[in-house]
């Protein structure tokens, strides 16, 4: 009996220690910028903003992004993240076929550096271990409607391969 009170009184203070706080929380948190302009955290992430780096997406950088939908069979989402360029040069068809045929590396990358480029694209910089030997892949983006979108070249088997 005397073990029961000791338990109820533990389970008493313990319960009574988790009540509500009833302290003021500020309504919105302020950092300082670089550029020593207040921001609340609310507007920084609020949808209203542009999309401040479009080469993430999904939790994770471009390629990966684009490898895992190439891992699942989602040739048409690819497509969707494909420049309107290339489309017009190759076509949906050919650009389909290379996804599905030709395009056969699968090994993870790493990204390690991003160039903006003077004509608007972005060059990005992976490394890549493949049976193992590491490499260098670099891919060009363009920001096309806030989405970084691959830009195939003129030969397709020259990319990510």
């Amino acid at each position: 009996m005397k073990n029961l009170i000791n338990i109820f009184i533990i389970l008493m203070a313990t319960l009574t220690s988790c009540g509500v706080n009833n302290s003021e929380t500020p309504a919105s948190i302020v950092t300082s910028g670089f550029n020593s302009s207040n921001v609340t955290i609310a507007e920084a992430f609020s949808k209203d903003k542009p999309f401040s780096n479009p080469i993430l997406m999904y939790g994770s950088d471009f390629l990966t992004m684009f490898k895992s939908f190439r891992k699942m069979g989602k040739f048409d989402d690819m497509i969707a993240f494909t420049s309107k360029s290339s489309i017009d040069v190759h076509g949906v068809d050919a650009i389909r076929n290379f996804y599905a045929n030709k395009y056969k590396n699968m090994s993870n990358v790493k990204l390690k550096n991003t160039v903006n480029n003077s004509d608007g694209t972005i060059t990005l910089f992976y490394t890549n271990i493949n049976m193992a030997t590491k490499n260098a892949i670099n891919i060009t983006v363009a920001i096309e409607n806030d989405t970084a979108k691959i830009i195939l070249p003129n030969k397709l088997t020259k990319i990510l391969n």
